[in-house]
């Protein structure tokens, strides 16, 4: 009797707990095996990523998590991932230039916001607080 073919969902929450379980091997393989089935999906590309970065082989995540930022451009989760990734690296100009990125496509994120800041990139200055520091003015 074969046991009937489980959901995405199940699939991807089966890879989770072997994860969680540190099952890396059999986690891998899950999400190896969901990329496969589902390419449209961007959860099963990062959670590959994170799998890899727990495991300590953090330049293979990083990889990983860019090209799941080139596939799935407002994946935000993988944006963040990845520049907290490049952070920990010591790829600072290259998290700034993510930051900005993801800074640009959702800047109402609380923690896009926040790496943004922290990397220098939280946007152009506001206008108004750039002329009150040189003492100008604003009407």
């Amino acid at each position: 009797i074969q046991a009937p073919n489980p959901s995405k969902e199940d699939l991807l929450r089966n890879g989770l707990r072997a994860l969680e379980s540190k099952s890396f091997d059999k986690a891998s393989e899950i999400f190896r095996l969901s990329r496969g089935l589902f390419p449209n999906d961007p959860r099963p590309l990062f959670y590959s990523a994170i799998t890899l970065e727990q495991q300590g082989k953090v330049a293979p995540a990083i990889a990983l998590y860019e090209r799941n930022v080139e596939s799935f451009p407002d994946y935000i989760p993988a944006r963040i991932n990845l520049i907290v990734a490049l952070i920990s690296s010591g790829h600072r100009e290259k998290a700034s230039v993510q930051a900005q990125k993801a800074f640009d496509i959702i800047p109402d994120n609380p923690r896009v916001r926040y790496l943004a800041r922290l990397l220098g990139k939280a946007g152009p200055p506001d206008k108004n607080a750039a002329l009150s520091r040189r003492g100008t003015d604003v009407p």
